[in-house]
Parts: structure tokens; sequence; C-alpha cells
């Protein structure tokens, strides 16, 4: 590992946390949204490129050169996202220098302006509360499509309790996107980074549902960031290619498994019922990839593999039922009980 560090000007109070590798084409904009952010504090902008081949790092090499004084940037020699990890960003975050509050960014999503400030005005002007998200652009590149993550048509997420929000991520996965989430940095400077639950192909949900564990969680019904989906070298492209492969299919969703296994035990069990059921799901699904040669993989909600679109729509519906049942009800084994037995006739 290769690390590059001047004199940091100032006091940094926030860290921007940028993860990069072959973003070539992406990883300007990028940048260009981050330090064009006017704030009335002190940031640092951490750039972790996981060994790019396609002159990410030349793009990286000039910002250092202009921003020098408030940023880090770490080189890796190797590639270890292919080496299996997946828990390379927190080491790194704990090992830096601390900050009170951080902001992870992938290399070809960018922010929009305003963004750092308007969630540091939350954290600062409430003491309770842990971290904060905001809706973000969900951009196509294939299709050309655009929509807002997470869909507020309901309005209930800025009215949810933290509770109701965790049982929405265990069941449905992470509704808000990675680089939404600000939070107090001091509860991850305090994890046991050995535990298998930071060490995970995906860690979007991981971060999620450690931080909503950890305390409360503003949401900010307003647009900050962009996200690109099915890019070159993205989660969402890497979901695509699991499609083909049967094999990684099952060992991402056994990955998943284990993690919200590793979660039951953090947690203390509080969400045990839940976290059975998403589980028993989950079992579910390796049980259709070994009996059948091809299915399609829908990511997101339930992030389980459905047999066609049909069950897809209807199980979307059952999404927007739940919603309003989540209102009134406030016995949540009711709520995952009724997805059990909806899921597992979708999905046989």
């Amino acid at each position: 590992m290769i690390i590059r560090k001047d004199s940091i000007i100032g006091k940094p109070e926030v860290m921007v946390y940028i993860l990069t590798y072959n973003h070539a084409e992406y990883v300007e904009q990028a940048l260009k949204s981050v330090y064009s952010q006017h704030t009335t504090f002190d940031f640092i902008v951490v750039i972790c490129d996981d060994f790019s081949t396609d002159g990410t790092r030349s793009v990286l090499e000039k910002y250092y050169e202009l921003y020098g004084n408030k940023t880090i940037l770490i080189l890796n020699e190797v590639n270890l996202f292919s080496r299996n990890k997946y828990d390379a960003t927190f080491r790194n975050i704990k090992n830096l220098p601390h900050v009170k509050y951080t902001v992870v960014l992938e290399g070809d999503d960018y922010f929009l302006p305003g963004k750092l400030q308007a969630q540091y005005d939350v954290l600062e002007g409430n003491k309770d509360v842990v971290s904060t998200t905001h809706l973000t652009k969900l951009a196509d590149e294939v299709s050309g499509e655009e929509m807002v993550i997470p869909d507020y048509r309901n309005a209930i997420y800025n009215m949810a309790s933290t509770r109701e929000l965790m049982y929405r991520g265990i069941m449905f996965g992470n509704y808000f996107a990675s680089n939404s989430l600000f939070f107090r940095t001091k509860y991850l400077y305090e994890i046991d980074i050995e535990n298998d639950f930071w060490n995970c192909y995906a860690n979007d949900l991981a971060t999620f549902l450690f931080f909503l564990m950890c305390g409360k969680m503003y949401c900010i019904s307003a647009v900050y960031s962009v996200k690109r989906r099915n890019n070159a070298n993205s989660m969402s492209a890497d979901s695509n290619k699991i499609n083909i492969d049967m094999e990684k299919r099952i060992f991402d969703i056994e990955a998943r498994m284990k993690q919200l296994k590793k979660f039951d035990e953090i947690s203390q069990f509080e969400y045990h019922v839940a976290i059975a059921n998403k589980i028993q799901l989950y079992e579910m699904a390796i049980l259709r990839c070994k009996n059948f040669e091809r299915r399609t993989y829908y990511p997101g909600y339930m992030g389980i593999y459905y047999p066609s679109k049909i069950s897809w729509i209807m199980l979307s519906s059952m999404h927007e039922i739940c919603n309003k049942l989540f209102r009134n009800i406030k016995n949540k084994e009711r709520i995952d009980s009724l997805f059990i037995h909806v899921a597992s006739i979708l999905i046989r």
C-alpha cells in the first residue's frame, strides 16, 4: 500500500472516503462534486484506489496535486476486493486520523451541492441522532432510466422509528444509497473489525444495520447524491454477472445469510425473528438455484431470486401494502409472517 499525504490544513471535522477501481470515465465528476462542496467546516478527502488499470490513477494524481493540503491518497498495490478483502474500507477508516463525521462515496457516483453542509447541520443540531441519510437519484447507465430512492410516495421514512427502519432493512435490504449515509465516526472506531460481519461481499446493508443499531437515523427528504447503476465495474453490474453463474449466485446468497447471522449475534438477537425469516427466504432461493438451470436475479427489496417478472411485480405490490400496514401494526412479527407466506408461494 502506498500512502501519499501532505500537511493537512485546518482541523477537519468530516472525512469523505472515496473508493475507486477502474472509474476513469466517472471519477473526475465524483472528485469535483466533493471538492466543490461549500461548507462552514473543514473536511478531509481520503481516496483509496484498489489497483486500477484504466487511467483512474492519473486522474487521482492530478487532483492530489491540486488539493494535496486536504487529501490523503491511498494506492493499493494489489486488488484487495478480488482477494475477498471486503473490510478494507472499515480498516482504513479506523486507522486514519480521527474525525467527527464520515461519509463514503464510490468513484462512479457523485454528490450534489449542499450535501455535506445539510447532513453536518442535522447531526450538529441533534445530539441524539447517530446518522443521517437522504434521497438519491438512481441513474441506470443501460436503460437511461432515472428514479429517486427510497420511494417516499407513502411519506413514511422520515416518520419511521429506528426499529421500523431496522425491520425494513432486514426484510427488504438497504433502502438508502450507501453514498447518502453520513455518520458519527466514533461508533466505527469502536467496532471489532475482526468480526466476519464486516467482511462480506456487499457491505452496504451491514453499515446501514449497524448504525441503526447504534441509534437514531434522520432521513432528509431531499436529493443530495446520484448513484449510477449497471455501469462497468459497479456492484449492480456484478449482480448481472451473477445471473450467468449459478455457483456465484449461491455464493452471493450464502454470504448475505452469513452476514445476517453475524448481525443477529452483535445485536444480541433483538431482531431474531425477522432475521430467521429472511434467512428462510434465502434458503428457499438457494433451493431454486440448485433445482433450476437459470432464473433471473432482481436485486432490492427482499433481495432474493424470483422466477419471473410477474413474481417481482406481485412482491413489489405486497411491499406497497406492507408500507401501509407498518403504520398501524406494532407487532412486526405479524408483518414477517405475512411476507414469509407470500414469498414462499411466489418462489416455489
